[in-house]
């Protein structure tokens, strides 16, 4: 049996190749053969492929050359086989997954809602990315959300974590300016941000010109500005500055014109990945941090554990799952071919705010 998988050049997002490998005839002690039928592909994808080697997301699916990467994305596989007897061929299970026709797991930690992957290449790495969902015992699954669930839930997990770090500063905060406000991470985060009891921040999106009336028309900000009207904006006012696009003219602009109003500068992103390449100067203001989602992840299972951390992810699934299928138009793409431009698309920048990608073997 033969695996086929995309492969992009690290040091150039744009160059992608198709690679075929013959999978093992035999699985291993709990080895588990997963064929991957359908994922979502947004601009967080793209950026696993920016911070690959700072984040080591080109860690998780090694490629056959050390110049090569399979960026990580979020979907659907059934089980082909199974040497691990807790887990039958047949079975539906949702997670992280290369752009590919299969993958090779090691489970372990098998329980009635999922397993982990415990694959030696993949040890300490971060602990969200490494577990898979059983759909049949999942409560959020419902074979017609599977487009939403693939596009929008790895997003919302971000936008939680997002909103709840933000939380714990909203003392000292009047406002939050995000940047790259059509990008559906940066939307998410913003409705979280507003659902918050008052008194609360005054949320407003930056995007291109173009975009404003678009984004305006989904209301996930209390405003919706062009990048161009930044100067609009009173530069006192306590701020936290989000950035989703990761341009550097952008984030000196911001830094510049805010300056001593802003209490907080985070990195989330890299909608704009061309732009955010190379050495960044000093800046006036607060120095922006990069904002890892795993980690505030790992802190939250800490201080919470797991029961209680599932139970409020699940209910911020829950909020941003029903306001999104109002909104959302789904595009389906399937095959190699289609997969390989849409992920060229969505690199270009070409996607929309209100329209998701579910690409299909």
């Amino acid at each position: 049996m033969i695996a086929t998988s995309l492969e992009i050049a690290r040091a150039d997002l744009a160059r992608t190749r198709w690679v075929e490998q013959a999978l093992p005839e035999d699985l291993p002690p709990g080895g588990v053969l997963l064929q991957i039928e359908s994922f979502g592909l947004s601009a967080n994808n793209i950026t696993y492929g920016v911070l690959g080697e700072a984040y080591q997301y080109w860690q998780h699916f090694p490629a056959t050359e050390a110049a090569w990467g399979r960026i990580p994305v979020w979907g659907f596989a059934r089980v082909l086989a199974s040497a691990q007897p807790q887990i039958l061929p047949g079975e539906h299970v949702y997670g992280f997954l290369p752009m590919a026709t299969h993958l090779l797991v090691q489970a372990d930690q098998v329980r009635s809602g999922g397993f982990v992957d415990a694959s030696a290449h993949r040890a300490g790495l971060p602990a969200a990315y490494l577990g898979f969902r059983r759909c049949a015992a999942d409560p959020d699954y419902r074979p017609e959300l599977e487009g939403l669930i693939a596009i929008m839930r790895p997003l919302a997990l971000t936008a939680f974590l997002l909103d709840d770090a933000l939380a714990a500063r909203s003392g000292e905060l009047t406002r939050v300016l995000m940047s790259s406000a059509s990008s559906k991470t940066a939307l998410l985060s913003a409705r979280l941000m507003r659902l918050r009891p008052d008194p609360r921040a005054r949320v407003i999106g930056l995007t291109a010109a173009a975009r404003v009336d678009e984004v305006r028309k989904l209301g996930a900000y209390d405003e919706v500005l062009a990048y161009e009207s930044l100067a609009e904006l009173e530069p006192g006012v306590p701020t936290a500055f989000l950035d989703f696009a990761g341009r550097r003219e952008l984030l000196h602009a911001v830094h510049t014109h805010l300056a001593d109003g802003l209490r907080l500068s985070w990195q989330i992103g890299l909608t704009h990945w061309q732009a955010a390449r190379g050495q960044r100067e000093a800046l006036p203001g607060v120095k922006p941090e990069v904002f890892f989602a795993p980690g505030h992840y790992a802190q939250r299972l800490k201080e919470w554990g797991v029961a209680t951390l599932q139970s409020r992810m699940a209910a911020a699934w829950a909020e941003v799952a029903q306001w999104s299928q109002a909104w959302m138009e789904i595009d389906t793409r399937q095959g190699p071919a289609a997969i390989a431009a849409a992920y060229l698309d969505v690199l270009r920048g070409q996607g929309e705010a209100g329209r998701g990608l579910l690409l299909r073997w």
